[in-house]
């Protein structure tokens, strides 16, 4: 299914010659096989998180066919996809950050960059994943994530696009406050919450107030009133769709 092959991606199983087959013409085709890769994917992403790091042998050679759904021919579609795979997958299996980030993180970067929304979208929240679940391994990148990211929340029209940045900058806060230029990345933060384009990501970010180290708290003084607006949001929003445990 992830190479294309299945007999139900290729050809009519049957060999019919259907007047109504015929009349779905490509546009018919290409959405039966994204349903069928969506569904794949998924399939792969619930394997992953059920299993940990004990399935990252048998995925080596699955990753090796996704990596190769980010370059052409493949469509932007495909790509999307693909991007949504990885950062699920790394939040899943944090140890394949370190093997993989060299070949993704450069792609998200460069779709950041363009501001393509659904890209960007999912490129920044790939990037949030690596930054949250990489730790340490993101430092030689931060001042690259900084850009892309600024060009993600800057670029797209998708509003979604931009929460998904938003939400990364505070991941990369929340991690490596010491290494960003505060002053400039707080502000872009917190004008921007509660977020209204993706409200499930306020989930995220609430996760990530959580997660601040005391020490750090001190930063947040000023922005204390739009951090309590997206605990009220997760709690009382259906949109969000938080779970019992983070209300």
């Amino acid at each position: 299914l992830l190479t294309k092959k299945a007999i139900c991606m290729v050809e009519d199983i049957d060999g019919s010659d259907d007047e109504d087959e015929d009349e779905k013409g490509e546009d018919g085709d290409l959405d039966h096989d994204e349903l069928l890769l969506v569904n794949t994917v998924e399939l792969v992403q619930d394997i992953a998180k059920m299993c940990g790091p004990v399935i990252i042998p048998k995925y080596k050679s699955i990753i090796e066919i996704i990596i190769k759904y980010l370059k052409p021919p493949h469509p932007q579609s495909d790509w999307v996809v693909a991007l949504g795979v990885f950062a699920e997958l790394f939040k899943a299996i944090p140890e394949l950050i370190n093997e993989y980030m060299s070949k993704i993180l450069p792609v998200c970067i460069s779709h950041c960059h363009e501001g393509k929304n659904d890209l960007s979208r999912n490129s920044a929240y790939c990037i949030g994943m690596i930054i949250e679940y990489g730790k340490d391994a993101v430092l030689p990148y931060v001042n690259d994530i900084l850009f892309a990211l600024k060009d993600a929340f800057e670029k797209p029209s998708n509003p979604a696009s931009k929460d998904n940045a938003v939400s990364s900058l505070l991941r990369l806060f929340v991690a490596h406050p010491s290494k960003i230029p505060l002053e400039l990345v707080l502000p872009a933060i917190f004008t921007n919450l509660p977020l209204n384009g993706d409200h499930e990501e306020n989930n995220n970010v609430a996760k990530s107030f959580i997660m601040i180290p005391s020490e750090n708290l001190r930063y947040l003084e000023k922005y204390i009133d739009k951090a309590l607006l997206v605990c009220f949001k997760v709690i009382i929003d259906s949109r969000c769709k938080a779970d019992e445990q983070l209300k």
